[in-house]
């Protein structure tokens, strides 16, 4: 983790623009031939504002569940969430154990605990062994996510340290979901985003404002 941590650029922060649900699953969302019915991300160091800046530019129409890793010192997540709420369209909570997520809704995986969706997406929470060096780790995310929708996935890495994330990503791209990185201009670290383009992981390289405007429209253009 140190060494992955050394060999990351980090930059100074770069301002970006800003910007019911329906129970899950939500409607297959086509792609070139794909269908999308869930969207997990994991970010960082630097995170928490691209996190905030892609919530803020995604409308309320948006119609796919959103499960999000935010590496945090204990303790800071639910302030976090509740940060993320007063700039988001979408109802933003921490996800628990045993909720069935609902489409149009965010939930943000809890301290010290990891976070997967299983099939019929409903969420566990597992304490098992960090990844990455992190709990919760968004590697665990995404392979759980992959494991119980294949490739109606979209998946993506916004700025952090280290490369967790990274295989998985390029996992959900060659099983044909949709896949985001941030670009290197607009992170504060570019490890995560920065390895899953190197491992042929990103579909699309863009900064976070960008990235939901894409995706939004591909989501509501079904």
């Amino acid at each position: 983790t140190v060494r992955e941590a050394a060999a990351t650029k980090v930059r100074s922060r770069i301002s970006q623009p800003p910007g019911a649900a329906a129970h899950f699953p939500a409607p297959a969302v086509r792609v070139s031939g794909r269908a999308l019915r869930i969207e997990v991300g994991g970010a960082s160091t630097g995170g928490p504002v691209a996190v905030r800046t892609f919530l803020s530019e995604l409308p309320r129409e948006f119609s796919l569940p959103i499960l999000l890793v935010q590496h945090m010192s204990p303790g800071f997540t639910p302030g976090f969430v509740k940060w993320l709420k007063g700039s988001s369209s979408l109802p933003v909570e921490l996800a628990a154990e045993g909720t069935r997520i609902s489409s149009g809704r965010v939930y943000v995986a809890p301290d010290g605990r990891h976070t997967e969706v299983l099939s019929g997406g409903v969420v566990h929470l597992t304490d098992a062994p960090p990844e990455h060096g992190v709990r919760p780790s968004a590697s665990r995310l995404f392979r759980s996510a992959l494991e119980s929708f294949g490739g109606a996935v979209a998946g993506i890495l916004l700025s952090g340290m280290g490369e967790d994330g990274a295989a998985e990503l390029r996992r959900i791209r060659e099983s044909g979901g949709l896949t985001f990185a941030q670009d290197e201009e607009s992170s504060v670290a570019w490890g995560m985003p920065g390895a899953a383009v190197r491992y042929g992981g990103a579909e699309h390289v863009l900064p976070p404002h960008r990235i939901a405007q894409v995706l939004a429209r591909i989501v509501l253009e079904k």
